[in-house]
């Protein structure tokens, strides 16, 4: 995995506080990675997660989410609008469906829906720069079978919206149901990003 300093829109903004000591994990914050790894053995889980937060630290820009570790527990099925996602996609038996993970960041909330019985094709994840989706890979133990399509860029480029090649703008898509989904994408953009 290569370096990266900082993802556009950072420029000038203060970095947050990296403590060297991690908080203590709680059952809460290893539930989701335990459920979704099948039942691995939570101390050498929590080890693991320690030696991947470690990682990020060293090698990516260090937002608060990373620093919290709040990677860990995914927001969207916390959401009030989830139940009905979930209710769409069982009534339409999957078909037709899409949905765009904006700011995946360590994909968690990407990995939720999937076990929650979405398939990776109906699901697109979008971030900035695509180191947080590989450390994801790495985190969540399933470099070999995450295959959700993964577009890098950011929303507010002219550019990337209009782009020829944008995977969003297939004409095979005109049909689906899309449920974009963002979290916590904005920390990453400074006052002058938008217009």
């Amino acid at each position: 995995m290569s370096v990266t300093t900082e993802p556009a829109g950072n420029a000038n903004r203060p970095h947050y506080p990296v403590t060297d000591e991690p908080r203590q994990l709680d059952d809460e914050d290893m539930a989701f990675i335990v459920e979704y790894t099948n039942g691995g053995q939570v101390a050498a889980l929590r080890e693991h997660v320690l030696r991947v937060w470690q990682r990020a630290k060293q090698e990516l820009w260090v937002y608060k989410c990373i620093q919290q570790f709040m990677f860990l527990i995914p927001k969207i099925s916390r959401h009030p609008f989830y139940p009905k996602v979930l209710a769409a996609h069982q009534e339409s038996q999957g078909q037709h469906m899409l949905h765009l993970d904006v700011g995946a960041c360590l994909g968690q909330d990407t990995r939720r829906l999937m076990t929650d019985g979405w398939g990776q094709n109906q699901i697109v994840a979008l971030d900035l720069v695509a180191d947080y989706w590989k450390l994801g890979k790495v985190l969540f133990l399933d470099e070999d079978k995450m295959h959700v399509h993964l577009i890098v860029g950011s929303l507010t480029d002219e550019g990337f919206v209009s782009a020829d090649n944008c995977y969003l703008r297939n004409s095979q898509l005109g049909e689906l149901r899309r449920f974009p989904h963002c979290s916590c994408a904005f920390q990453a953009y400074t006052k002058p990003t938008f217009p």
